[in-house]
């Protein structure tokens, strides 16, 4: 059993994406890590009023290894960083997605010589094991605000605004013909495009896409919060994904990453947002 957290969340009256909080846990010997988080997450939610049989799991993705090179199996501390990454309306009151990345502590000593794990471990020897856990929880909030749910129907069509006499969407889509898409936390956007306009968003297109980008929620939240451009470091460092034709989406990089400043543009108006720095360099940022 996991015992009390060692730290709760705070205040969270106001759920809005990236919104963050954490908890530590204290996993006995023997503890699964998914168990003892869920624990950290049922308490960390506590404050939201939210019971126990509405939190579900979507996805679990075990990065690292928990226990690697411990042989002892002490007891170990548990840490829980929390993203909220959508608010979507639901009667009678909303769903909250979150993304939870728990990562265990072990000594030192408990750990294998740095040149017999992986590159990663080498690189951040305090996290010994990590996993990401996806969850989406019910909770009696008021209907949410469109730019809250980033890959709704609702929120393409605040998208398409912005798009719709944007001159710079049309100089960058002049040459294009063909639908674009853009997954958010597993929400997909169709973009059909012709000639300089965006013709529809909609969350399938009658011929499929051209290519998919893919963009995990709480990858989205930092492209909303990091204080500099980064879509093309993200990509770069494969923390976006994508299918279909290479061709077509190196071709629309740029509008790719125009897009992404306008959805920018709206999380900064929906107050949960961050304005780029002043002075904020684009450079790399163009096909």
């Amino acid at each position: 059993m996991a015992d009390s957290p060692t730290e709760t969340a705070p205040d969270t009256a106001t759920v809005r994406p990236g919104r963050r909080f954490s908890a530590g846990v204290r996993a006995a010997a023997g503890t699964s890590p998914l168990s003892a988080a869920a624990e950290a997450v049922r308490i960390a939610l506590a404050e939201l009023a939210v019971p126990d049989t509405a939190v579900r799991c979507t996805a679990v993705d075990v990065l690292r290894p928990f226990g690697r090179g411990r042989a002892d199996a002490r007891p170990g501390t548990l840490t829980v960083d929390v993203v909220v990454t959508a608010v979507a309306a639901s009667p009678p009151g909303g769903i909250v997605e979150a993304v939870l990345t728990v990562v265990e502590d072990a000594a030192a000593a408990q750990r294998p010589p740095a040149a017999t794990r992986p590159e990663a471990d080498a690189a951040d020897p305090q996290r010994a094991g990590e996993m990401r856990i996806s969850i989406t929880a019910g909770i009696g909030l008021p209907p949410a605000d469109p730019a809250d749910c980033p890959g709704s129907r609702l929120w393409g069509r605040l998208l398409q605004a912005r798009l719709d006499g944007d001159p710079r969407t049309a100089d960058l889509l002049a040459s294009y013909d063909g639908t674009m898409g853009i997954r958010i936390g597993g929400r997909e956007l169709h973009i059909r495009c012709y000639r300089g306009q965006v013709l529809e968003i909609v969350p399938r297109s009658l011929l499929g896409a051209d290519f998919i980008v893919d963009i995990p929620g709480d990858e989205f939240i930092a492209l909303m919060t990091h204080d500099r451009y980064s879509f093309m470091e993200s990509a770069m460092r494969r923390r976006l994904g994508s299918s279909g034709s290479g061709y077509e989406y190196l071709r629309m990089t740029s509008a790719l990453v125009h897009i992404i400043e306008l959805a920018r543009t709206m999380a900064v108006e929906a107050g949960w947002g961050v304005p780029f720095a002043p002075g904020a360099a684009r450079s790399g940022e163009s096909a």
